[in-house]
């Protein structure tokens, strides 16, 4: 009998024995039509806007994904990504369907004050749950690789959430990493050979950044980093979907992260940036090809980004000084002028984004101050400041009266050229303000954010939604309006989380006959997504149970 099952079946499933996976047992073909329950194969592809896509495509650097729309059976649909243009927002809103869970990926938290990071599994695993207590989860059942939140899943790897940095890897017996190894030696002399290729340019790298006046320290931190995601991470969770897809999980979702990482250090157009790109191309192809070959469902793939990249000018590159300063400086000046603040000084490290394997601090990139110490000896008190990306909070404690933020606001923005401060009135309207004069949302959007942006149909109620969540900052900092150039808060060259035109431009490559519709003006969005899946995996399960209904005939 064993003799009759494929060689790269049995493989399969002896890999998933050695991990100490289950089946589905629920999967059940008709040995006679051969016929397959459907499943779904969704895979993100962190931080690649639509626009950095299409230059992808001219330049031949992701064929697979070419071939899947030139095929005709698929379309490749503009996703707006919503606010905040970050992974932990897009994901609550795609996997359980609630728009703007956090104002930021990082953010000081209503209820205690204390700065909020969602790689911190603690968070992550908070805010998830406000997550299931409002909305339906889109993975149950299923797995789900690298992302912020486990979305119900049943299994969950290298998830904030669920805590689980290394819980593919973990209990693993002696024996078992031995069969694990045995059955997959081409595949770890591959990624053995990328990671010594990919190390290498990462070295090269590294001694270009530090000859151009960048810091040792940071450039060894990101290499480092630079492997491990881009190469290690990829391939490892590209195997753990293949053999989901041998076992027949009904919905498996991953998510690449190498380009983010690759982007946010130097830049969404650059050569290492799109170099990763070719990478993940052949990944989802593998993975596509392993599920057709091995996968016990009859499974659709999906492809999406949850967000793009801006090309950003770091502020402190642009002005000597950090914005922590900026907003220090800012207030001494008030406080001269008779205001009294009700706060401490609190300066924060940015960081470019979140680290999710263990023991990989993605880079931090503003110097750490004991600021507090300094205000307290001063006998001083100031807002706190966190800001990552081109997105900044400014917190005081206690309401603060229109007044004070206005002044902020405008010697932010004239001063210490802060592309646009934006504050929320009583009768819910934000005011934005700009070395251009101030302007108001809902209603002056072509002003602030360009004639040519794509979403100026929602972009308002997008951030007027993101300013009233409890997390916010009384001030909301943004370094990406019309007629500047887009700035990040951190020292990067690529950055993401605000309503820039390429950070909210995501795509989603999908079959023509999914559920989704697009807007008037020719967008979805994450909920759309949800939606759409959550039909799929419905009618599935519906021909599924019909299927095992139906009663066998026998032969008298």
């Amino acid at each position: 009998m064993i003799a009759k099952i494929p060689k790269a079946r049995r493989k399969q499933e002896w890999l998933a024995q050695a991990l100490s996976l289950s089946r589905d047992n629920d999967v059940a073909a008709d040995d006679e039509s051969g016929q397959l329950p459907g499943g779904l194969i969704m895979v993100q592809i962190d931080g690649l806007s639509k626009s950095q896509l299409e230059i992808a495509f001219s330049k031949g650097e992701m064929p697979f994904i070419q071939k899947m729309l030139s095929g005709g059976q698929y379309a490749c649909h503009t996703l707006y990504s919503g606010l905040p243009s970050s992974t932990p927002a897009v994901q609550g809103e795609l996997f359980y369907g609630v728009r703007g869970i956090v104002p930021a990926f990082g953010f000081r938290h209503d209820a205690d004050g204390k700065l909020n990071r969602m790689y911190d599994p603690i968070v992550a695993n908070r805010v998830q749950k406000r997550l299931q207590e409002r909305g339906e989860p889109l993975l149950t059942g299923g797995s789900a690789y690298s992302n912020i939140y486990t979305g119900g899943a049943k299994e969950s790897h290298f998830c904030a959430a669920s805590m689980g940095w290394d819980d593919l890897l973990r209990g693993l017996k002696a024996r078992n990493w031995f069969i694990v190894m045995l059955l997959n030696i081409p595949t770890l002399l591959r990624i053995l050979g990328l990671m010594i290729i990919e190390l290498g340019f990462a070295v090269v790298d590294m001694l270009r950044g530090v000859l151009s006046g960048k810091a040792i320290g940071a450039e060894i931190k990101f290499m480092a980093a630079r492997v491990a995601v881009s190469i290690l991470l990829r391939d490892l969770i590209t195997i753990g979907a293949s053999v989901d897809a041998s076992r027949g999980l009904p919905i498996i979702h991953l998510n690449y992260l190498g380009y983010d990482e690759q982007s946010h250090r130097r830049g969404p157009q650059s050569k290492f940036a799109h170099w990763a790109l070719k990478g993940i191309d052949r990944s989802i192809e593998k993975l596509w090809i392993a599920a057709l070959r091995d996968g016990k469902r009859n499974y659709e793939l999906w492809i999406y980004s949850d967000h793009g990249q801006e090309h950003t000018i770091p502020y402190e590159k642009l002005k000597g000084h950090s914005i922590d300063d900026a907003v220090r400086f800012s207030a001494e000046e008030l406080a001269k002028q008779g205001v009294d603040f009700a706060t401490r000084v609190k300066s924060t490290p940015a960081v470019t984004h979140a680290p999710l394997l263990k023991g990989i601090r993605r880079f931090d990139t503003t110097t750490t101050k004991n600021s507090e110490s300094d205000a307290s000896a001063n006998h001083e008190s100031f807002p706190m400041v966190v800001a990552m990306g081109p997105v900044g909070h400014i917190y005081f404690d206690g309401s603060q009266d229109i007044e004070l933020l206005t002044d902020m606001a405008n010697m932010l923005v004239t001063r210490y050229q802060v592309p646009a401060a934006v504050q929320i009135t009583d009768n819910d309207k934000l005011l934005v303000h700009t070395a251009r004069g101030i302007f108001t949302l809902p209603g002056q959007e072509v002003e602030v954010f360009g004639e040519s942006h794509a979403f100026l149909s929602v972009i308002s109620q997008d951030l007027l939604h993101l300013c009233k969540n409890d997390d916010a900052g009384d001030l909301i900092l943004l370094g990406c309006v019309d007629g500047v150039p887009a700035i990040s808060f951190p020292m990067e060259n690529g950055a993401h989380a605000g309503a820039g035109p390429n950070e909210t431009r995501a795509f989603a490559v999908l079959p023509n006959d999914t559920s989704v519709e697009e807007s008037k003006d020719g967008f979805i969005r994450p909920l759309d997504i949800h939606k759409a899946a959550l039909d799929k995996v419905a009618l599935q399960n519906a021909v599924q149970a019909v299927e095992q209904a139906e009663p066998v005939q026998t032969v008298a």
